[in-house]
């Protein structure tokens, strides 16, 4: 993705080398031929007509795409509902990010660009498939997904908007809320931030409401709980509730999350046997280490 908002401070033509934009190679990697035919057998092929709207900010369960030919264009959308390209992903370059495996809802958006365009489309079950099968792939796809997410972080993009003192205990529990699961925010604080006054008079807010996050869409929680802010950010995770699980841990910390890899093996598959891993803060991490 461009860095739509890079740092003024940085002498025109500096890279930053900690913001992941600015290392395309490993945050944006191009496959080599031969690793694009090994993915390929993974999934199907099919051709996007121009424009085609691939996935949506607020989907789950979104497929892995490679792109064979053309191009797909990453956006978000501005507060007037204009579509911004962050980034156009090429040919042998995949699509996706963190939310891939888990079951929390996309940041951005996606589309295919204005030529006709060939991918490789893979389920979501074949793409853990591939990642288990092909470690050498699997390593640079895992290395991608977190370079997205920190570059998404660090620039502010598919991201929440916390409105409040910077000194409320509210402010603080939602802003750690937010930072524990890795989720995009921009914060504004009303006591000394220039612009908070403005977003106040916007959404018709009062002071005894704040803090408050914006969602996109213009939808304001005012003071929100963890739960009603987990449900409205897509971070919260549904799993079938007939599931019987072998294992629960509570608590995930590294503590926790060693019994889902020490653990007992089921006797005819490679994988850990299944693990339900509840938490009160991180939530995405519990069902992530117990998939």
């Amino acid at each position: 993705m461009t860095n739509a908002d890079a740092e003024t401070s940085r002498p025109e033509g500096e890279l930053d080398p900690t913001d992941p934009w600015a290392r395309e190679a490993q945050t944006f990697p191009r496959l080599s031929e031969e690793m694009a035919e090994r993915v390929a057998r993974y999934g199907s092929k099919e051709q996007l007509a121009p424009h085609t709207l691939v996935f949506q900010r607020g989907d789950r369960g979104r497929d892995f795409l490679l792109i064979l030919e053309g191009t797909i264009e990453v956006f978000e959308l501005d507060d007037d509902g204009t579509a911004r390209v962050l980034r156009p992903q090429l040919a042998r370059e995949f699509t996706g990010e963190l939310d891939l495996f888990n079951d929390r809802a996309i940041l951005v958006n996606g589309r295919a660009g204005p030529a006709l365009t060939r991918v490789v489309r893979i389920k979501r079950a074949d793409f853990r498939r591939l990642v288990q099968s092909e470690p050498d792939i699997g390593e640079v796809i895992m290395r991608a997904f977190i370079l997205r997410r920190v570059g998404l972080i660090k620039h502010g993009q598919g991201a929440a908007v916390l409105i409040g003192p910077a000194h409320s205990v509210d402010t603080l529990r939602l802003q750690q809320f937010l930072n524990r699961n890795a989720y995009p925010m921009r914060v504004f604080d009303t006591e000394k931030d220039a612009d908070a006054g403005g977003l106040l008079e916007c959404f018709s807010l009062r002071a005894d409401e704040l803090p408050v996050v914006v969602l996109p869409g213009h939808r304001a929680l005012r003071n929100p709980t963890l739960a009603a802010l987990a449900d409205a950010l897509g971070i919260t995770e549904d799993f079938d509730h007939e599931s019987v699980f072998d294992l629960a841990v509570v608590g995930a910390g590294p503590a926790g999350l060693a019994p889902r890899y020490t653990g007992p093996r089921s006797e005819n598959a490679a994988n850990t046997v299944g693990a339900l891993m509840p938490r009160s803060l991180a939530i995405g991490v519990a069902s992530i280490a117990g998939r």
